[in-house]
């Protein structure tokens, strides 16, 4: 750039010999260089603050541990207590879930079931805590799709003080726990679950 303007400027002081001189023009296009250049950068700087902030946010929320699951203990379909013991697995998956709800069949069925047979004997354990208030419905779900894991439920259905504690709004809602009780992941999707133990278990 620099070699065009001195190339180029005896021949536009020539043409235009009562207008601004060329080192005039050749300032006024580095001073919008320099302002396009601070703009750009203030551009970067908001998405990278931006990012951060999400990231921050996400493991603040992913990394935390709930006060109620330090002690949990409810009832399973046979009237046993069973307490929720995130030692004795590497990983755990606590999971509330309704069994008249469409959405927690498929899930159980299609991708909780293959992922509990897969990684089971690798240290993966499943706590399933219903929001029935009905417990044939309950039994009836379990039985009917199979599924092996630890049911437990108080049968308050939503009004369950776990419930209320971890702030369940939906189900499925499922949280990933290591073996310190901490939550390290929150509602995988079919396509995360498999991958998710895959990579954590290869680790240990």
């Amino acid at each position: 750039m620099e070699a065009f303007f001195k190339n180029n400027k005896e021949s536009f002081d020539r043409l235009s010999p009562n207008e601004a001189s060329w080192d005039s023009i050749k300032a006024g296009i580095h001073k919008k260089k320099k302002r396009r250049k601070r703009f750009v950068f203030l551009k970067m700087a908001a998405a990278i603050l931006l990012v951060l902030g999400l990231s921050i946010g996400y493991f603040t929320d992913s990394n935390q541990s709930y006060s109620v699951f330090e002690d949990l203990s409810m009832a399973s379909p046979h009237g046993e207590t069973i307490a929720l013991d995130p030692s004795s697995n590497k990983y755990t998956l606590v999971q509330f879930w309704e069994s008249g709800n469409l959405l927690c069949t498929e899930d159980n069925c299609y991708y909780y079931l293959p992922a509990y047979e897969k990684y089971k004997s690798r240290g993966f354990e499943i706590y399933a805590i219903s929001l029935d208030k009905n417990k044939e419905s309950w039994v009836l779900g379990i039985e009917e799709n199979n599924l092996p894991w630890i049911h437990v439920s108080d049968l308050k259905g939503w009004e369950s003080p776990v419930c209320i504690e971890c702030n369940i709004s939906k189900v499925p809602t499922s949280f990933l726990l290591d073996q310190k009780g901490a939550v390290i992941a929150r509602d995988l999707n079919a396509e995360d679950l498999d991958g998710t133990l895959d990579h954590l278990l290869a680790q240990n």
